[in-house]
């Protein structure tokens, strides 16, 4: 285990218990179908502190909502206040490798190391894509130009992608493309050769598609709504509705996402509204989702969420988090090929082995906190603004008190008490035959090649933004794959 991993694992077994001890209680949302001068609308309760709540807001007793629900049918009401407002919203940015991770285990259950191998065959073995180890999600301002020509070849074998190209208004310049946000790599982006489909794997084309998709957005216009938020008096009582209305659906249309938010008819404030009908609904509290690839990566990334110290969590904001982009599919991956974790259909879960291993750690190992602090002494260190050696004497201090809390017996306590709870079991190691990458269907075999600033090996083939033209240009072909070696995890 290792600064990282460690952490990492437990943020899962803490999710994980909290799912365990979490008790469902019931609520009770009040809704009212309403009448107005130009439709019909629903509207939704909004109780009063004076009611039984809890800390969202939510009625905990269905009685008071029962009686006033009897009062509504055929009252009066009137259009207290009314909120409109127009929003525009630019398309996602391209993809860095993590924020493609997140959105390939959405959309077609891929683990984190899947993603990250089907990228490296597109970049080595097909030369589709840019160098897809990046973190960043910005493109040079120089490819602009080029943007028109590059995709058009790219996609010129995809019907679909086609469309999309021939659809853009590549006079736009969106934010995307910002040298000051481009540091050793940009965004993923086609590299120009043209990509034939058919000739790939599923995996391969899914990833294509997604990763030429969030370039070719760039030169759609914004999404424009009109936002309305309206309360309604009705026995002195207050209820509210809320409606989106899509203006101009810009580069919306390029992505399968759901609009949840329904339409609202025409309102002018102060107007008259009849009551047609209400009913309370009785619904029940969910727990919290179990980890999933995606979850856990954006966990990773977001970290700064799951920690209290102000200081800490403006450290982790501006170090991105835990690991790297390189890095974060091979710490997950190392906690489940060592046992830590398990696969439950698409969800992560923190094996009996896992949970025993946090328990018997001192607290502090498994949570981000010292990782971010250790962060920021680097940082310092390497702006020149602190010295190597305080450092050291104060890691290597640092490690001998967690050694010193650390016991075989407090290990094997918490193994003994792990075996009595739900946790999953560890999978059984498999003897027999050595394990090998196959290069078909879009795995790609891992190389080491240049040392990054952190010291962590990146793949032969690792290219500076000047290299390898984003989305606008062509890449250069590949280095020698002769000596390679699979990356580390970084842990």
């Amino acid at each position: 285990m290792g600064r990282v991993q460690t952490p990492v694992l437990g943020l899962v077994v803490r999710r994980d218990r909290e799912i365990a001890a979490f008790e469902p209680y019931p609520f009770y949302p009040l809704w009212a179908d309403l009448a107005v001068a130009a439709g019909e609308l629903r509207a939704w309760w909004l109780p009063g502190e004076n009611q039984p709540l809890d800390a969202q807001g939510r009625l905990l007793d269905p009685r008071p909502a029962q009686a006033l629900a009897a009062r509504l049918p055929g009252s009066q009401g009137r259009l207290a206040t009314l909120e409109q407002r127009r929003q525009r919203q630019a398309a996602p940015l391209p993809y860095s490798l993590s924020a493609l991770q997140v959105d390939a285990a959405r959309r077609f259950g891929l683990s984190a190391k899947r993603v990250l191998d089907v990228c490296q065959a597109l970049y080595e073995r097909h030369q589709l894509i840019t160098y897809p180890r990046s973190d960043c999600r910005y493109l040079p301002a120089a490819h602009h130009g080029e943007a028109a020509r590059t995709l058009a070849s790219a996609c010129q074998h995809d019907a679909t992608l086609t469309q999309w190209v021939q659809g853009a208004d590549f006079t736009r310049r969106s934010k995307a493309w910002d040298d000051a946000k481009v540091g050793a790599h940009h965004a993923l982006a086609p590299s120009g050769r043209p990509a034939d489909l058919a000739r790939l794997s599923r995996d391969e084309a899914n990833l294509f598609r997604l990763i030429a998709r969030n370039v070719v957005a760039q030169f759609y216009p914004p999404l424009e709504t009109f936002e309305t938020r309206a309360l309604f008096d009705i026995l002195d009582e207050r209820f509210q509705a809320k409606g989106r209305e899509i203006l101009e659906p810009g580069w919306k249309p390029l992505f399968t996402t759901r609009d949840d938010v329904p339409t609202l008819p025409t309102l002018h404030q102060g107007e008259a509204a009849h009551v047609l009908g209400a009913e309370v609904e009785s619904r029940e509290t969910r727990p919290p989702e179990p980890f999933t690839d995606a979850s856990l990566i954006k966990a990773m990334m977001n970290i700064a969420r799951y920690v209290d110290d102000p200081e800490v969590k403006r450290t982790l904001r501006e170090t991105d988090g835990l690991g790297t982009e390189a890095t974060r599919a091979g710490i997950i991956e190392t906690l489940l090929t060592r046992g830590y974790l398990v696969r439950e259909a698409k969800a992560l879960r923190a094996s009996r082995t896992g949970h025993a291993l946090i328990d018997s750690l001192p607290p502090a190992a498994s949570q981000p906190e010292r990782t971010a602090l250790w962060e920021q002494r680097l940082t310092r260190i390497a702006e020149g603004n602190a010295a190597a050696q305080p450092f050291v004497d104060a890691l290597l201090e640092d490690l001998r008190q967690l050694l010193g809390q650390a016991s075989a017996g407090k290990l094997d306590q918490a193994l003994k008490a792990a075996r009595q709870s739900a946790a999953p079991d560890a999978p059984k190691p498999t003897r027999g035959k050595r394990q090998s990458t196959k290069r078909g269907g879009g795995q790609s075999r891992p190389r080491t090649g240049s040392k990054s600033s952190t010291g962590t090996k990146r793949s032969a083939g690792t290219q500076s933004s000047t290299d390898t033209k984003s989305g606008t240009g062509t890449t250069r072909k590949p280095r020698s794959r002769r000596g390679s070696r699979t990356q580390g995890s970084g842990s």
